[in-house]
């Protein structure tokens, strides 16, 4: 948000479930950030994410702010091991 220009933000394999701890107990601070913020955001996970299940990525995703748009894509992991990317 304080990024001059920016249009936007993407998420790839966002650790929902584990926030709370990458964050030493602060994952509200970035959360939060994330629901104010009012310009399009991009949610991606894969069903098969080792950190987060796709019930809590839906709950964090669902409190989110319009302008969004949430991708949960089969069988792919956190770390998108055997992804073809090109």
């Amino acid at each position: 948000m304080e990024i001059e220009g920016c249009i936007g933000v993407a998420t790839i394999s966002f650790p929902a479930s584990v926030m709370w701890f990458l964050t030493f107990g602060n994952s509200a601070k970035y959360t939060g950030t994330l629901r104010a913020f009012s310009l399009p955001k991009l949610f991606i996970m894969g069903t098969r994410d080792n950190f987060t299940s796709t019930k809590a990525f839906e709950q964090m995703t669902s409190t989110m702010s319009e302008l969004k748009h949430v991708d949960i894509i089969d069988n792919m992991d956190h770390f998108w091991f055997d992804r073809k990317m090109w």
